[in-house]
């Protein structure tokens, strides 16, 4: 249960910082992609 219950919260902290870190690497990369392309 304790270990559930960990999970759940790195999942529940790793969602808001996913979004977060989504959108700043995603333009990034892409951008490096764009031009190099």
């Amino acid at each position: 249960r304790s270990v559930h219950y960990q999970s759940t919260g790195s999942l529940h902290s790793d969602s808001p910082s996913s979004s977060s870190v989504s959108p700043v690497p995603s333009p990034s990369p892409r951008a490096t992609p764009l031009p190099v392309a």
